[in-house]
Protein backbone atom coordinates (compact mmCIF):
# COMPACT_ATOMS: atom_id res chain seq x y z
CA UNK A 1 0.00 0.00 0.00
CA UNK A 2 2.51 2.55 0.98
CA UNK A 3 4.58 2.34 -2.30
CA UNK A 4 1.90 2.30 -4.33
CA UNK A 5 0.97 5.40 -2.79
CA UNK A 6 4.55 6.70 -3.10
CA UNK A 7 4.28 5.92 -6.76
CA UNK A 8 1.15 8.23 -6.86
CA UNK A 9 3.14 10.87 -5.39
CA UNK A 10 6.01 11.01 -7.48
CA UNK A 11 3.71 10.59 -10.79
CA UNK A 12 1.52 13.84 -9.47
CA UNK A 13 4.84 15.78 -8.62
CA UNK A 14 6.62 14.40 -11.86
CA UNK A 15 3.14 15.69 -13.54
CA UNK A 16 2.96 19.48 -11.72
CA UNK A 17 6.60 19.78 -11.70
CA UNK A 18 6.94 22.42 -14.82
CA UNK A 19 4.19 24.73 -13.08
CA UNK A 20 5.58 24.28 -9.73
CA UNK A 21 9.06 25.55 -11.05
CA UNK A 22 7.69 28.60 -12.32
CA UNK A 23 5.48 29.22 -9.37
CA UNK A 24 8.66 29.04 -7.04
CA UNK A 25 9.28 32.19 -8.86
CA UNK A 26 6.31 34.17 -8.66
CA UNK A 27 6.52 37.26 -6.70
CA UNK A 28 4.17 35.85 -3.82
CA UNK A 29 6.38 32.74 -3.06
CA UNK A 30 9.44 34.46 -3.71
CA UNK A 31 9.01 36.94 -1.50
CA UNK A 32 7.76 34.94 1.67
CA UNK A 33 10.64 32.44 0.41
CA UNK A 34 13.22 35.30 0.89
CA UNK A 35 11.96 36.65 3.74
CA UNK A 36 12.43 33.02 5.30
CA UNK A 37 15.70 33.13 4.04
CA UNK A 38 16.57 36.50 5.43
CA UNK A 39 15.78 34.82 8.71
CA UNK A 40 17.39 32.10 8.63
CA UNK A 41 20.44 32.08 6.84
CA UNK A 42 22.79 34.79 8.46
CA UNK A 43 22.46 31.52 11.69
CA UNK A 44 22.63 28.11 9.53
CA UNK A 45 26.46 27.12 10.17
CA UNK A 46 28.01 23.47 9.66
CA UNK A 47 26.26 21.02 8.30
CA UNK A 48 22.32 21.91 7.26
CA UNK A 49 19.72 19.70 5.99
CA UNK A 50 17.04 21.33 3.96
CA UNK A 51 14.06 18.87 4.00
CA UNK A 52 11.25 19.62 1.08
CA UNK A 53 13.81 22.03 -0.14
CA UNK A 54 12.21 21.71 -3.74
CA UNK A 55 15.40 22.01 -5.83
CA UNK A 56 15.57 25.65 -4.27
CA UNK A 57 18.89 25.30 -2.32
CA UNK A 58 20.80 28.69 -2.73
CA UNK A 59 22.87 29.48 0.94
CA UNK A 60 25.67 31.51 0.39
CA UNK A 61 26.53 32.79 4.15
CA UNK A 62 29.97 30.67 3.99
CA UNK A 63 29.19 29.27 7.12
CA UNK A 64 27.80 26.07 5.76
CA UNK A 65 30.26 23.09 5.20
CA UNK A 66 27.70 20.76 4.12
CA UNK A 67 24.58 21.01 2.61
CA UNK A 68 21.81 17.63 2.55
CA UNK A 69 18.94 18.69 0.30
CA UNK A 70 16.52 16.21 0.78
CA UNK A 71 12.66 16.46 -1.60
CA UNK A 72 10.10 13.21 -2.18
CA UNK A 73 10.59 14.01 -5.93
CA UNK A 74 13.87 13.56 -7.62
CA UNK A 75 12.67 15.56 -10.63
CA UNK A 76 13.05 19.09 -8.09
CA UNK A 77 17.14 17.59 -7.22
CA UNK A 78 18.14 16.78 -10.16
CA UNK A 79 19.49 20.71 -11.36
CA UNK A 80 20.16 21.75 -8.05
Amino acid sequence: MEEETNRHVKRYFKKIYSYYQKSVNKKGIASLRQRIRNEIEPVLKGKVVDIGSGGVTHYNNGKINLLISLDNVFEFLKNC
